[in-house]
């Protein structure tokens, strides 16, 4: 189609693969009221392919008309023309009007060049990505500390059972008490009696006799054991025998 009017003065936007672009093309005259509009995508420079466009039926103006991904709908009363592209594609970027359309002639109202691209795919890959990756830390940190609480436990009931043990094992022992009642009565005792010696090269004897304390009067039989009573010199340090 030929295109009739100013030259261009484009409106930069910017999209992401698989967006909806929804695009606003205000008028003001009231001679654009009554004219048909169209959304056109320039291929060459002075033409411009119509994508869709409105159209006068037979008894009313139609003022909205969908073909493919592309919808146009004039709001006369606001004087507002809305074009919708769905599922946008990186192959989308390009330049497009928005026009009146007087068959064949174009009459540019809102010229736009629109640029599609692949970040926002890579951008919710990214935030996914670290969404997986904060959850697997969360996951070891719960992981590791399970295991360090189950170790801290185990580590408590050994603990306990040996500590318990060593009580077991101290209530078995015999009270030094007991020990001293169970000693047999028939011990004898000696006492040991020192004499002073009167100069160095002297020796000291000491007589051992049974101790008085604990003797009991009886009387020794004939098959009596006879009793020894025994002599320990001391000689002192360094002296010559």
């Amino acid at each position: 189609m030929c295109v009739v009017g100013r030259p261009p003065s484009w409106t930069l936007l910017t999209t992401f693969c698989g967006q909806t672009l929804s695009l606003a093309c205000l008028y003001n005259s009231p001679n654009d009221k009554g004219a048909k509009k169209a959304w056109c995508r320039w291929t060459v420079p002075n033409k411009c392919d119509v994508l869709v466009n409105t159209d006068y039926g037979l008894f009313k103006y139609q003022n909205r008309a969908e073909s493919g991904r592309a919808t146009i709908e004039d709001d006369t009363q606001k004087g507002v023309v809305t074009i919708t592209m769905e599922k946008l594609q990186e192959d989308d970027s390009g330049l497009y009007s928005c026009a009146r359309y007087y068959p064949p002639s174009l009459y540019r109202i809102v010229d736009v060049k629109l640029t599609v691209t692949k970040g926002q795919t890579f951008i919710i890959l990214g935030v996914v990505l670290g969404l997986l990756l904060i959850l697997a830390l969360i996951g070891v940190v719960i992981l590791c500390t399970r295991k360090y609480r189950q170790r801290k436990s185990r580590g408590k009931c050994r603990a306990d059972g040996a500590s318990r043990g060593l009580s077991e094992g101290f209530s078995n022992m015999t009270d030094p008490k007991d020990d001293k009642q169970e000693m047999p009565s028939d011990l004898k005792y000696a006492t040991l009696d020192f004499k002073p010696r009167p100069s160095p090269k002297e020796s000291v004897y000491a007589n051992i006799m049974p101790s008085q304390a604990l003797e009991t009067p009886q009387t020794w039989g004939p098959g009596s054991e006879p009793v020894e009573y025994a002599s320990i010199s001391l000689q002192p340090l360094g002296a010559k025998k």
